[in-house]
C-alpha cells in the first residue's frame, strides 16, 4: 500500500518486482495502481458510480441493479457466493436465551418478502451450509412462515399481548435493540420487513444500525440483542468459528459442548464420509438450538466497467481481489 486515509481509501501501487510475466513475456501486473475507497453509505456509492468516480462496485446492491445496468460504460455480472444472509440472537439477553422465543421468530420470518425486496437474486436457506456445498444437508429441520404457530409458541411460554401490541413476561416487554450494516440498503431493507413481521406477532425490534468498525465491534463483542448480516466462507469452511463456543466470530454467547465435539471433527477428518456425517450433525444441531435463523443465500452482483478486461469473480473469502495481475483497462 503506497498511502492510506484510515476510513476512506487504500491505494496499491504496482510493484515493478512482480515475478509473473504473461504469455508474451511482459511483466505483470499491468494497472499501476488500484485505489480501493470506504464509501459511507449506497446513496454515495451509487452517486459516485454515475459520477464515473469508481469502475467498480463488488458488492452492488440488490435494489439498483436495474439502474447500474442503465448506467453507459458499465455492466453487471453475477455469480455464486459461499455466503449467507442470517439473523443472529445474543445469549445474554434471557429472554433470546428462550428457545420457544427463538423458534417464534423463526415462524414468523417470510423469507419470500425479503427475496422480493431484493430483486429476486437471493434463494432461500434453511441451513448454515450453503447448497452448493456437497456438506449440505436437506434434511435439515426448517421453520416454515407461520405467524399463527409463532403467536401460539409465545402464548405458550407465557409472553402475553399487552395493550399496546407488544407482548410482555413478568413486566419485561419483548423489545430488542436490532443492529445491522448501516447505510448498506440491502440490509436496511430486510431489517425494515423484519421489523414488520416480528410486529405481526407483538415483538418490537428497534434500530441501532452501525457501519464500519462499530459494526464490527458490535458484532464480535455482543453489543446487540439481535444482528443481521452475513457470512462468507473459503472453500473449505470452518463453522467452529461462528458457532463455536470460543469461535471468534461467536459474539453471541452461545455454546454448545457436543455441537463443539462435532465441529472438531468435521474440521480435523480427512475421511470424507466421516467429514458428510459430522456436517449433517452440525446442521442440525444449529437448526434445532436456533442460535442463527439463516435466510437467504447471496449471489455475487459485482458492476464494473465494460473496458476492465480479464477481471473474474471469486466466490470465497479470499475476495475478487485475490490476483488482479491479469487485470487492465482497454481504450
Amino acid at each position: 500500500a503506497a498511502e492510506f486515509e484510515r476510513g476512506q481509501y487504500v491505494v496499491a501501487k504496482r510493484n515493478p518486482n512482480y515475478w509473473r510475466t504473461d504469455d508474451n513475456g511482459t511483466q505483470l501486473p499491468y494497472l499501476e495502481q488500484i485505489v480501493f475507497k470506504m464509501l459511507p453509505d449506497t446513496n454515495t456509492t451509487m452517486t459516485q458510480l454515475r459520477t464515473g468516480e469508481l469502475d467498480m462496485i463488488v458488492r452492488a446492491p440488490y435494489n439498483q441493479a436495474d439502474q447500474i445496468d442503465a448506467i453507459e460504460g458499465m455492466r453487471i455480472l453475477t455469480g455464486p457466493l459461499l455466503s449467507w444472509q442470517h439473523v443472529d440472537f445474543n445469549f445474554e439477553n434471557p429472554m433470546l436465551a428462550d428457545l420457544a422465543v427463538r423458534q417464534a421468530f423463526a415462524h414468523a420470518i417470510d423469507r419470500t418478502t425479503i427475496i422480493r425486496a431484493q430483486g429476486g437474486f437471493p434463494e432461500a436457506i434453511k441451513s448454515i451450509v450453503v447448497p452448493v456445498f456437497d456438506l449440505y444437508d436437506d434434511t435439515t429441520p426448517d421453520y416454515a412462515f407461520d405467524q399463527a404457530k409463532s403467536a401460539q409458541l409465545l402464548d405458550d411460554a407465557g409472553y402475553t399481548m399487552g395493550a399496546d401490541g407488544i407482548r410482555e413476561k413478568d413486566g419485561q416487554p419483548m423489545r430488542f435493540n436490532f443492529v445491522t450494516t448501516a447505510g448498506r440498503s440491502d440490509d436496511e431493507n430486510v431489517q425494515q420487513i423484519l421489523m414488520a413481521q416480528l410486529k405481526e406477532v407483538g415483538v418490537d425490534l428497534v434500530p441501532d444500525n452501525q457501519a464500519g468498525v462499530a459494526y464490527r465491534e458490535a458484532r464480535y463483542n455482543g453489543n446487540f440483542d439481535l444482528i443481521y448480516g452475513r457470512w462468507i466462507t473459503s472453500a473449505d469452511p470452518v463453522y467452529s468459528g461462528f458457532y463455536g463456543t470460543e469461535g471468534p466470530n461467536n459474539g453471541q454467547g452461545y455454546s454448545n459442548p457436543e455441537l463443539d465435539t462435532v465441529l472438531e471433527t468435521l474440521e480435523n477428518s480427512l475421511d470424507p464420509a466421516i467429514r458428510k456425517e459430522a456436517a449433517s450433525r452440525m446442521q442440525h444441531i444449529v437448526a434445532e438450538d436456533l442460535p442463527s435463523i439463516p435466510l437467504t443465500t447471496n449471489v455475487a452482483l459485482i458492476a464494473v466497467v465494460e473496458k476492465l478486461q480479464n477481471f473474474l469473480p471469486n466466490p470465497t473469502n479470499m475476495t475478487n481481489f485475490v490476483d488482479t495481475s491479469s487485470w487492465y483497462l482497454e481504450g
